[in-house]
This record gives structure tokens, C-alpha cells and sequence, in this order.
């Protein structure tokens, strides 16, 4: 089982692009592509979208103009601006379907700040910032399944002990693993959406 896992992190490391940081990408692009495109809809069904607005075009215009320096032609690039003005956030899915929130629109100010926002949500897409995530997550759940199989047959400790070992290892793979690589890839965003923005 070692040997097994090693293997496949040592298959499924990578470089990310701009920062050159090795990670972890266990699911394919193509796989994620199909998924964004599902979840993109999905979500946006769920929501008021502008249409045709003035900060709608802006917004797609900025869009392709980023993408467009993104080099990634196999990514279908969707912009949509949700009709939100409570919300000051912006997101990506794989693929590159992004979503700006219109509450986010006073903060960004003029086409400058919606690029390097845009290049950064374009940074994510190109980092593989999703697969990754997922990647990670399911190598920290088939750690500790591992774990609990292993000492549901082969120790004796009591359920309650064994639960609360459990449930203190999860919280440690979160903040000692996946919380720390949620800010490196902030930080990777960032770097992208300057080079992009420029």
C-alpha cells in the first residue's frame, strides 16, 4: 500500500507554471475541464446574471484580453457578471469559467483593477489550482481511511480513542496541509494576474 501511494504521488507531481512549485495533480485536465463546464451551469442557473449591461461587456472584454494572453485555446473562457451588489468576490472553475460578483465592481474601480482580478482568477485555470485541491483532498482521505482501516483491525484501542485520533488527524492534515497550499496557490494567482494584467 506504501509502495502504492508513493508511486502514484511521485506519477502524479508537476511543476506549476510561473512559480515552478512542485505539485500534486492526480486528476486529468480533461476530467476537470467537463466538470467545470457541468458546475458552471449549474451555478449560474442558480443566479441573476447580467445581460448585455455596460459592466457586463467591460467585464467580457477584460476576459478575453487576459485569456487571450493565457494561451490556453483548449479551455472554453466564460465570463459572467452575477447580479449580486452584497457580495465583493470573484471565482474560477476549471476550464476557465469565471464569475465576478457585481458588488465587486466599486472595489475593482476601472478596467485596471478588473484585470489583474481577472488574471488572477486566469492564473488558478492555468495552475490547475482545481485539480489540485482535489488531488490533495484525496490523498489526505485515503491517508486517513487508510489509517482507520489499519487500526480498526490491527490495534486495539477503544472506538471512542480511536475516533478522536481520527478526528484530531484530520484537523491536522487541514491546517498543517491543505490550508497551507490554499494560500500558496493565493500567492501563485497573484503572480499570475500581474504577468497577465501587464
Amino acid at each position: 500500500l506504501a509502495f502504492f501511494a508513493l508511486l502514484l504521488a511521485v506519477s502524479g507531481c508537476s511543476r506549476a507554471p510561473f512559480t515552478n512549485r512542485l505539485q500534486l495533480n492526480l486528476v486529468p485536465d480533461p476530467l476537470m475541464v467537463s466538470l467545470g463546464e457541468a458546475t458552471y451551469g449549474e451555478m449560474l442557473g442558480q443566479v441573476s446574471v447580467e445581460r448585455n449591461t455596460e459592466d457586463s461587456r467591460v467585464l467580457k472584454r477584460v476576459g478575453r484580453r487576459i485569456s487571450r494572453v493565457a494561451r490556453k485555446p483548449s479551455y472554453r473562457w466564460r465570463y459572467a457578471l452575477i447580479d449580486d451588489d452584497d457580495t465583493i468576490n470573484a471565482w474560477c472553475l476549471p476550464g476557465g469559467k469565471i464569475a465576478f460578483y457585481s458588488g465587486i465592481l466599486p472595489v475593482l474601480k476601472n478596467e485596471a483593477g478588473m484585470s489583474f482580478v481577472m488574471g488572477h482568477e486566469v492564473g488558478h485555470a492555468m495552475a490547475h489550482h482545481s485539480a489540485e485541491r482535489l488531488s490533495q483532498q484525496t490523498a489526505v482521505l485515503g491517508g486517513l481511511t487508510a489509517m482507520y482501516l489499519y487500526l480498526d483491525k490491527k490495534s486495539e484501542m477503544p472506538d471512542e480513542a480511536r475516533n478522536m485520533l481520527m478526528a484530531a488527524l484530520g484537523i491536522g492534515l487541514e491546517v498543517g496541509i491543505l490550508l497551507p497550499f490554499s494560500r500558496a496557490h493565493e500567492r501563485e494567482a497573484d503572480v499570475a494576474g500581474l504577468m497577465f494584467m501587464s
